[in-house]
């Protein structure tokens, strides 16, 4: 239970739980026309992340990051729908 707390906490307050922990998150969107030679796609795409570092000791870290993007992409009148899910763990 006392693993899940801190794990929560450092999700939310990363500073607070671990003295050198980092955290990052953000919500991305993009949209426009990928070109080659005479072959074009329009893209429309939107996504989110989140990610935390955080020191364990000297020398090691933990490093935890979710990614997610949806979107459309249309290449000549046919649309497609795009859907990625990530998550990412190291030390």
């Amino acid at each position: 239970m006392k693993t899940k707390i801190l794990l929560i906490l450092s999700i939310l307050f990363p500073s607070a739980v671990f003295a050198e922990s980092s955290g990052s998150y953000g919500i991305n969107s993009t949209s426009g026309t990928i070109t080659s030679g005479s072959n074009s796609a329009d893209v429309s795409l939107t996504g989110f992340e989140t990610s935390l570092k955080f020191d364990v000791s000297k020398n090691t870290f933990l490093a935890l990051s979710y990614v997610t993007v949806d979107g459309n992409i249309t290449i000549g009148g046919t649309a497609g729908a795009v859907e990625s899910t990530s998550f990412s763990f190291g030390g």
